[in-house]
């Protein structure tokens, strides 16, 4: 199930994405409201299990998704734990902890998202 269950849906329609619009022959874009408190609390997160590897140049979510959980889709599982979201907000030499169960993870964030 997509990670944008009970997303609010807003419509966008500022000024500010008139030039963006009209290149793409749009009125308007839709977006998935992000909620704030996804319910990982400190307790939370420190209550989980984790394998550990080390970012490098080549590292990307997506492909440690695939090698962990066997699909690319939990990308933002592992993102979201390390408070590291993209691919860009990583470095060489940084630590990424994998959780072991991803699903409780999703669990927790489809209860409080």
């Amino acid at each position: 199930m997509s990670r944008y269950f009970k997303k609010e849906v807003v419509k966008n329609d500022l000024d500010f994405y008139s030039d963006l619009l009209e290149n793409r022959d749009l009125n308007v874009i839709y977006h998935h409201r992000q909620t704030q408190d996804l319910g990982l609390t400190p307790e939370f997160v420190k209550n989980l299990r984790f394998k550990q590897t080390t970012w490098t140049i080549s590292t990307k979510l997506h492909k440690l998704s695939y090698e962990y959980y066997g699909t690319t889709e939990l990308w933002w599982v592992i993102g979201l734990v390390n408070t590291k979201p993209t691919d860009v907000h990583w470095k060489p030499g940084d630590i990424v902890y994998i959780p072991t169960n991803p699903e409780e993870i999703i669990k927790r964030v489809r209860q409080n998202g």
